[in-house]
């Protein structure tokens, strides 16, 4: 060794000691840095949206569940008493400038066309809650290890739960998902020329298609917390197309209009009504008192969460 590079004292000896940790240290917390940095993009690629979720996302998972995508215009028309005096309103959505900002006077729409209808609301009976503003109320983890989650608009469940997956999420029986159409968007601009935006994305109209992973995810989703059998509606406030998981399917109903959707959806809260409320006042319920037609599927979405 040469003189000038032999350590005149201790204190160098350790100087240069402490030198070595602290580069040992710095490669290591890079290391980390860099394996945490590919976790993340990792966690952010497994990750999608409900509202990011495409049509063939939507096949995939019916697959996966073994449900069959059933057209219920063909094979089970709904159809109304004939001397059903009930004619229910839509709901215009060009009075406001944006989805978010009609979505609870839809859902107060929602509650009085129901109503109409014979449906109660209150202390024993159901409760309408608002869902859009929170960040992600329900979620699953598909085989493959991709997580869908979300939220939808609102819902309605029993009377006096908390707005929390074990709250009214447990105990929700339609689901709401909003579409403001282009229409009713454009007309709201040109009547207030303040709130256009230039360089703003067209949006999509309210169909089923255009609209399917969106729909599909959020269903299963919501479906797999809830207690009570889970119809969702997706609507502009005039076009509505509803899903109902059942037996080995899931059936649809696009297209409708205003009174038969309300009518449908008021025939299924009725059948939660006279199924729970017996047994149970507040119309909770537990997922083995459900008719094993609807409790089959609705164990299998569960076994994703």
């Amino acid at each position: 060794m040469d003189p000038a590079d032999e350590p005149s004292s201790l204190q160098d000896v350790l100087l240069k000691a402490i030198k070595g940790v602290r580069e040992d240290v710095k490669d290591v917390k890079e290391q980390v840095a860099n394996l945490k940095e590919e976790f993340l993009k990792r966690s952010r690629h497994n990750t999608k949206a409900f509202s990011a979720a495409t049509s063939n996302d939507a096949a995939a998972l019916l697959q996966q569940l073994g449900l069959a995508e059933v057209n219920g215009n063909e094979e089970e028309q709904i159809e109304k008493p004939s001397d059903c005096p009930v004619v229910a309103e839509d709901f215009d959505y060009s009075r406001y400038p944006d989805e978010d900002t009609g979505t609870p006077y839809l859902l107060d729409h929602h509650k009085k066309q129901l109503q109409k209808f014979g449906v109660r609301f209150g202390r024993g009976f159901f409760a309408l809650y608002d869902l859009h503003s929170e960040r992600s109320m329900f979620s699953f983890v598909t085989k493959s290890g991709l997580e869908y989650s979300g939220t939808a608009d609102g819902c309605i469940g029993g009377h006096g739960l908390m707005t929390s997956v074990a709250g009214c999420g447990s105990y929700c029986a339609v689901l709401y998902e909003h579409v403001q159409s282009p229409e009713a968007k454009a007309a709201f601009r040109e009547c207030n020329p303040q709130w256009k935006v230039e360089g703003e994305s067209a949006q999509r109209p309210c169909t089923y298609e255009a609209f399917k992973g969106q729909a599909v995810t959020t269903h299963v989703g919501a479906a797999a917390s809830s207690n009570f059998p889970l119809m969702l509606d997706l609507t502009d406030g005039v076009h509505h197309h509803l899903l109902l998981v059942r037996q080995r399917e899931l059936v649809v109903w696009t297209n409708l209009d205003s009174t038969t959707a309300y009518y449908k959806q008021a025939v299924h809260l009725d059948e939660i009504c006279n199924r729970y409320s017996a047994l149970h006042p507040s119309l909770r319920c537990v997922l083995e008192e459900l008719p094993d037609d609807i409790q089959a599927p609705l164990k299998k979405i569960r076994r994703l969460v």
